[in-house]
């Protein structure tokens, strides 16, 4: 090659990439004049402030302080908050009391320039759950947010009662590495305003949001002070860990909900169901929904069916009471006999708390057989003894019943075990823990 062509080369790729550099600078300077914009939560509710670790976690609250609570996780991406969540609040609220949150560094959340990890989202709920929603609740996660709720399930079983997870496409780790310099300060400064485009809008969102409306949000989003510290930490696989092994051991039922344009063949789809084997029956379910005519953000393109399948789920989960009122068993007992039962359970104290309080209950509340019950047949009647003979002896030593209890994290006495049948048609025995008081529940016959 002359050197005069060489001349040539050399003139038109400084040139290129002068222009190249002019223009990425030139977005760059837009970007921090047009920052920080003007932003609102579009989410129902009442809002209010978490104070996390010297931070402030905007999050909105909705429903009957009564009802039982259910925690919202958004996904944290570029632009994201818990906008994404707006859907699916007010009709959740209907039965729930529903807590939407802003992860740090996205939405109305303080942005921080500090090291963002999958363990401080993961952090961040388990304390979201214990300081405010204090109580055991379902946790509803979208994307890589399932990892985070995986983990706050697995972690601190007490916090969470059952996971609905929605694409939970990188349980497994990162599908694919990451990019180390995305957090060197001077590639931050000049790549995330070209993400924060117009034309980065489309890239990251494609067929989810195309409408106005959709891209003024995420650019205001993106145009906040510190936007870009959470986004590029994702860009670096920072956000990212394997929880396969925590999600298969989870004691809490999950269900998993697909759009089904976001599974790429049949090998996904055998994946996903193997995924919601039912390993143990009697202490965990798993279950499937997979929506048509949606991709990975089922919950913004279809999120009527999204609610109605956690409705749907949560029916069947949920044991109901067998249709025999409990006056029935107590008619059967003489008043004389009942009185005797509870006299000599009191006389027979413990000085275990669990004993004292199961020898306290009377004895009309003790379980029989369901074709005894249904029968009308008075027990007594089964010996023909009086009120110490060998029946009230058996009461008395009837094994206790035990069950898996997600506060205590182990085998406890059942109080006031009964037997129930489920929307699904399966048997269960339902009863109270005898040390912290959780409702138990135990897949089978009570005998």
């Amino acid at each position: 090659m002359s050197k005069p062509v060489r001349r040539t080369i050399g003139w038109w790729v400084g040139t290129c990439l002068s222009a190249i550099l002019a223009a990425v600078g030139t977005v760059a300077l837009r970007h921090a004049l047009e920052t920080p914009q003007p932003l609102k939560s579009p989410l129902p509710g009442e809002a209010f402030l978490y104070r996390w670790q010297r931070r402030s976690i905007f999050y909105k609250v909705l429903g009957s302080a009564e009802s039982p609570p259910l925690v919202l996780l958004h996904r944290p991406d570029i632009g994201a908050s818990a906008r994404e969540m707006q859907y699916l609040m007010s009709p959740l609220a209907q039965t729930y009391r529903v807590y939407a949150p802003d992860l740090l560094g996205f939405g109305l959340s303080d942005r921080p320039n500090r090291q963002y990890s999958a363990a401080l989202y993961s952090s961040l709920c388990q304390d979201f759950l214990r300081d405010v929603v204090k109580a055991p609740a379902t946790l509803v996660a979208s994307e890589l947010s399932c990892n985070y709720a995986v983990s706050v399930a697995a972690g601190a079983p007490d916090l969470c009662t059952a996971l609905v997870l929605i694409s939970p496409h990188a349980h497994q780790g990162n599908a694919r590495p990451g990019f180390p310099g995305a957090e060197v300060p001077l590639l931050k400064a000049l790549l995330y305003p070209l993400l924060s485009t117009r034309l980065g809008f489309l890239l990251t969102h494609g067929r989810r949001r195309g409408e106005r409306t959709d891209f003024a949000e995420f650019y205001a989003q993106t145009h906040q002070l510190g936007a870009e510290h959470a986004v590029m930490a994702l860009l670096a696989g920072k956000l990212v860990e394997d929880v396969s092994r925590q999600l298969q051991s989870l004691q809490q039922p999950v269900l998993l909900i697909w759009g089904a344009q976001a599974l790429e063949d049949q090998k996904t789809i055998a994946g996903l169901h193997t995924t919601a084997v039912l390993a143990d029956p009697e202490r965990r379910t798993r279950e499937v929904e997979l929506i048509p005519d949606a991709g990975l953000a089922v919950q913004e393109e279809q999120p009527e069916r999204v609610v109605a399948a956690i409705r749907r789920w949560q029916a069947e989960i949920t044991p109901v009471p067998e249709r025999v009122e409990a006056t029935s068993i107590i008619t059967h007992f003489p008043e004389s006999e009942e009185q005797s039962i509870a006299e000599r359970a009191t006389e027979q104290a413990l000085p275990e708390a669990t004993q004292a309080q199961r020898d306290a209950e009377p004895a009309a509340r003790m379980p029989f057989s369901e074709e005894e019950v249904r029968s009308g047949i008075d027990p007594t009647s089964l010996t023909g003894e009086k009120e110490d003979g060998p029946f009230v002896d058996a009461l008395a030593k009837a094994e206790p019943i035990m069950a898996y209890c997600v506060k205590c994290r182990q085998k406890r006495e059942m109080l006031d075990a009964h037997e129930v049948i489920m929307k699904n048609g399966r048997r269960a025995v339902r009863g109270t823990c005898a040390v912290c008081g959780t409702p138990l529940n135990r897949i089978g016959r009570l005998a």
